[in-house]
């Protein structure tokens, strides 16, 4: 059996909603509240075959007196500490006790907590949605765990053995905050494995007691955690707080494989491939990254990248961190350590031209967030948390986190001659071309086709740097921002061998602008919704306009060279017009 212990302090709503999900999610359970003094009393509410106990106390005891209450009245040789202001889903702490056989004490991720538990999914609104997220994520990382040497006490499970041995939670350290790692750091002297289920998610909305109690003037808030935390510091050491990791060594180690350590700077790695741009400091590969990285998609085990990003320029963040996603194969690793702009480090540095903390991270994981910008990076967050090192005024952002994709499989296909590649093909198929598409069946105008691929061709496409002859993209760059086009571009500059070929058409704004100005009417506003804002031929929206000189700036920012206009009746056009504008350009020698 287990024995859930709720401590509660006023807030009977809350409590309420925090129960109902425990009894209508979890089997073979009993549920001990510990009543600290709320006014009124607190009532349970309607349990049905649940059993629910109460053990009042008519003054606040705190939170690590009250837990102690309930373990010793708790039947169930598990327990399970869980805070009144979290919500559980179908299976979460019967999952999350199955951890058990591995750890001696475990706790979950959550939304809101200090230390690494705090991870990001995918946004919910409501309950069925949270269920929707918790289920998913425990089908993605099912046996996902990592020991550590402390966990938050939101919601942890072990077993009541362990606390006998143990002994009691520290209840100096009232009326909360910190009783959880003293006891989890008391486990490890004795040998117990303290662990972190990745695999587990619960809502938490954190700290409720706490700002309550702060705004009826029963305590300051600030003055308690310092109050805590020194008696904590001097119990177990002033870094009590950035041992979470066993590891000491700040990041993860080299993995079988290649590895790569960008901005190495006088602190190259054994085990790594040191990259910097400066020749001085004699790296093992002299590399502009922002330019992209000498290595196939794929081909990368682990990126490190300490005190790297903050010196990538704001415009190019994007493309660097999708660089980096390219070249590592899937679930490959980075780790990434960089000052935070919660703290003084970000700023003091004038050599750091991009600035970062934990929100930076939604817009490489967070499906809505990378579709903002239009990212193709899209990383797993296995590990964010924020740390301090010698000066506490100085914070980083520590990042450990996956790459999130999926391998194309190669298309055998015959070609006799050079490999020409035709991107964004839609209903233009040219013969002696692989014509590629992200649709995989396209209708224009009554005409149904399907391409030879359907791959993304940003950043996707199963041929090696080098290896193509020329490429045709035809009206596909307006459907990307500036920067995913530039990104777009420079990949496929990679692609292109040494002289290699090309054309690229969209449709002209210089032409439809002077139309529309020529001839100011509703009907020709319309004319430019419907060839530059909702582009008539594909289900996606044009994102950029360019003109005959932007165009030729862009092929030429991503490093094409000799550059000429195509004519209007280019055999390659679906149709001759004089609304669209073409460049040819080469890829140097």
């Amino acid at each position: 059996m287990l024995s859930i212990i709720v401590p509660v302090l006023n807030q009977a709503e809350m409590t309420y909603d925090c129960l109902q999900a425990v009894m209508e999610n979890t089997e073979d359970a009993e549920i001990i509240v510990i009543d600290n003094g709320s006014d009124p009393p607190f009532r349970p509410p309607f349990a049905g075959f649940n059993e629910i106990q109460v053990i009042r106390n008519e003054e606040n005891k705190g939170f690590p007196e009250a837990v102690n209450q309930g373990i010793r009245a708790a039947k169930g040789d598990v327990i399970i500490l869980l805070n009144n202001d979290v919500t559980v889903s179908p299976g979460t702490l019967n999952h999350l006790v199955d951890w058990l056989d591995t750890f001696d004490i475990v706790g979950p991720t959550t939304n809101y907590c200090a230390g690494m538990q705090m991870v990001q999914i995918p946004p919910y609104q409501n309950r069925e949605e949270l269920d929707k997220e918790v289920e998913a994520l425990f089908e993605s990382s099912q046996g996902e765990a990592e020991e550590v040497n402390w966990i938050i006490g939101f919601c942890m499970a072990f077993k009541k053995s362990v606390w006998k041995t143990v002994g009691d939670f520290d209840t100096t350290l009232w009326p909360c905050n910190g009783e959880e790692i003293d006891f989890c750091l008391k486990a490890k002297e004795k040998g117990f494995k303290v662990g972190i289920a990745w695999d587990i998610y619960v809502h938490h909305e954190g700290s409720v007691t706490f700002r309550d109690m702060e705004d009826a003037g029963q305590l300051e808030y600030i003055k308690i955690c310092e109050r805590n935390d020194k008696h904590l510091a001097e119990k177990w050491g002033a870094d009590f707080w950035n041992r979470q990791v066993l590891d000491t060594e700040i990041g993860a180690s080299p993995k079988p494989g290649l590895n790569l350590n960008l901005g190495s700077g006088y602190r190259p790695l054994e085990g790594f491939v040191n990259i910097d741009n400066r020749a001085e400091v004699k790296p093992d590969l002299v590399c502009d990254v922002t330019e992209g990285l000498p290595y196939p998609d794929n081909s990368v085990d682990m990126v490190r990248a300490h005190d790297f990003l903050e010196h990538i320029p704001i415009g190019k963040t994007i493309g660097v961190m999708n660089e980096i996603w390219r070249v590592l194969k899937p679930g490959g690793l980075f780790d990434s350590f960089t000052p935070s702009t919660d703290g003084r480090g970000a700023f003091q540095d004038p050599t750091h031209m991009s600035f970062w903390n934990q929100n930076s991270w939604l817009y490489y994981s967070d499906p809505e967030h990378r579709k903002l910008y239009g990212t193709i990076a899209d990383f797993k967050l296995e590990k964010i948390e924020d740390i301090t090192l010698d000066d506490p005024t100085i914070i980083y952002t520590h990042v450990i986190a996956k790459a999130r994709k999926e391998l194309i499989e190669k298309k055998t296909m015959k070609i006799d001659g050079p490999l020409r590649l035709n991107l964004g093909c839609g209903i233009n198929k040219l013969e002696g071309f692989v014509n590629i598409d992200q649709f995989q069946d396209i209708e224009f105008q009554g005409k149904h086709t399907s391409p030879d691929l359907v791959a993304d061709v940003t950043g996707g496409l199963p041929y090696d740097y080098d290896s193509v002859d020329e490429i045709y993209c035809g009206h596909l760059l307006e459907h990307m921002d500036w920067n995913v086009g530039q990104i777009a571009l420079r990949y496929w500059l990679s692609l292109l061998k040494p002289g290699g070929i090309i054309g690229i058409t969209v449709p002209n704004f210089d032409i439809l602008a002077e139309r529309y100005l020529a001839d100011p009417t509703p009907l020709a506003m319309r004319e430019m919704n419907e060839f530059y804002i909702f582009s008539y031929i594909q289900p996606s929206h044009h994102k950029y306009a360019y003109g005959e000189s932007l165009l030729k700036a862009a092929m030429e920012e991503a490093g094409f060279i000799d550059l000429e206009r195509l004519p209007v009746d280019d055999p390659h056009f679906y149709e001759a017009a004089d609304w669209q504008i073409g460049y040819k350009g080469v890829k140097p020698k």
